[in-house]
C-alpha cells in the first residue's frame, strides 16, 4: 500500500511539472502582439493600441483634442486565452502580407493595424478599418473586442 502511495505522489508531481512547463513555455515564448487603429480626422479617441506580451494586455488610447490626453489601461488574461489567439495565428501566411491593403484612413475612413513580433523578428499589417484581410480575421476580431473591452479606460 505504501509502494502504490509513493507511485501515486511520484506520477502526480510528474504531472503538475509537465503542465507547470508548458505554462511556462508560453509565457516565455518570445512573441510580442499588437494591434491598433487610427483616424485622422475625428473627435474621441482616435487612436489607440493593444498590446500583449505574455498574459498582459495593456491598452493605449489617445485622443486629438488639444491637451491630447492619453489613456493606459491593462488587464490580465488567462495563458490559455493567450495560447489560442497565437495558435490561430498563421506565423508564415501573416509574414507574406504585403506592409500596406488598401487604402488605409483614405477620405478618413480609418486604419486598422496589427504586427507581430516572434524572435526579434517584426512584421506590421496596416490596412482599411474594420476590413482586415482573411489570413488574419480571427485576430482582428481579438482586437476589435479588446477595444470595446477598454472603452472606459480613463
Amino acid at each position: 500500500m505504501k509502494c502504490q502511495l509513493f507511485y501515486l505522489i511520484v506520477i502526480l508531481a510528474f504531472i503538475t511539472a509537465c503542465s507547470n512547463k508548458e505554462a511556462d513555455s508560453i509565457m516565455n515564448q518570445e512573441i510580442i502582439i499588437k494591434g491598433g487603429y487610427f483616424f485622422g480626422e475625428c473627435f474621441g479617441t482616435c487612436q489607440a493600441t493593444v498590446e500583449i506580451i505574455g498574459t498582459t494586455v495593456k491598452y493605449t488610447g489617445k485622443d486629438n483634442s488639444k491637451n491630447n490626453a492619453e489613456k493606459q489601461c491593462s488587464a490580465k488574461v488567462s495563458a490559455r486565452v493567450i495560447s489560442d489567439l497565437e495558435a490561430a495565428i498563421d506565423f508564415d501566411e501573416f509574414g507574406k502580407l504585403p506592409m500596406v491593403i488598401g487604402c488605409p484612413d483614405c477620405a478618413d475612413g480609418g486604419a486598422q493595424w496589427i504586427e507581430i513580433v516572434k524572435s526579434g523578428e517584426s512584421h506590421k499589417v496596416v490596412f482599411d478599418y474594420n476590413r482586415p484581410p482573411d489570413a488574419i480575421k480571427e485576430l482582428a476580431n481579438f482586437f476589435s473586442a479588446q477595444f470595446t473591452n477598454f472603452k472606459n479606460c480613463r
